[in-house]
């Protein structure tokens, strides 16, 4: 099994925040993210009532629809550049975009990630550590 650190985990999340602090922005910062942060609360709603919707198809079908999790990817991605502005860990001021692309640091896509058409899962049972499935029989 592969190491988490090796960077072949899903998820890379990298942080270049400013060493300085421009002396304007302690005055004006917090009022140029108000407008960012009323658009994050209802990417929120969608993404929660999305996330309950992509956990029964989930359930029934055994795969999210690719537009769901796009929808949800998107709305994460734009909270993240909101409220980082917000934290003063960046910049420059996020726009008001929420297409992925040039403004997404691991490319296009959802999350920069390609996702194998049905990736077999290891049998896992109760209280024991995953068992790989059993071998056909020889001859």
């Amino acid at each position: 099994m592969r190491g988490i650190s090796n960077g072949s985990y899903p998820v890379r999340v990298d942080l270049r925040a400013p060493n300085k602090v421009a002396n304007w922005r302690p005055l004006v910062h917090w009022l140029l993210v108000i407008p960012h942060l009323l658009i994050v609360y209802g990417l929120r709603v969608l993404r929660y009532a999305l996330t309950i919707i992509a956990f029964f198809t989930v359930l029934f079908t055994k795969q999210i629809p690719d537009s769901i999790f796009n929808v949800i990817v998107m709305t994460r991605r734009y909270t993240w550049r909101a409220v980082s502005y917000g934290a003063w860990l960046r910049e420059s001021y996020p726009p008001f975009i929420l297409e992925d692309g040039e403004l997404a640091p691991m490319g296009g896509g959802a999350a920069g990630r390609t996702f194998p058409g049905d990736t077999p899962r290891p049998d896992v049972r109760p209280g024991g550590p995953a068992v790989p499935p059993p071998s056909p029989p020889a001859g």
